[in-house]
């Protein structure tokens, strides 16, 4: 019976061990995305900036 107790308990950390290996991953793929996305809202932004800048150059000469 003890054994039955000890494989359940060892089934038990394994199992969990890869629920939050599987967590992470997520976490990190969501995080990755995130980023990209960032990025490019960052790349945008500046291009309207920069277009901006030169239309009120194009008025200030």
């Amino acid at each position: 019976m003890e054994n039955k107790v000890d494989t359940n308990i060892e089934t038990r950390k394994k199992n969990q061990t890869t629920s939050r290996s599987a967590q992470n991953n997520y976490i990190s793929s969501t995080e990755e995305t995130a980023i990209k996305m960032i990025s490019k809202i960052t790349t945008v932004k500046i291009k309207i900036f920069q277009k901006i800048l030169k239309m009120n150059t194009k008025k200030n000469q």
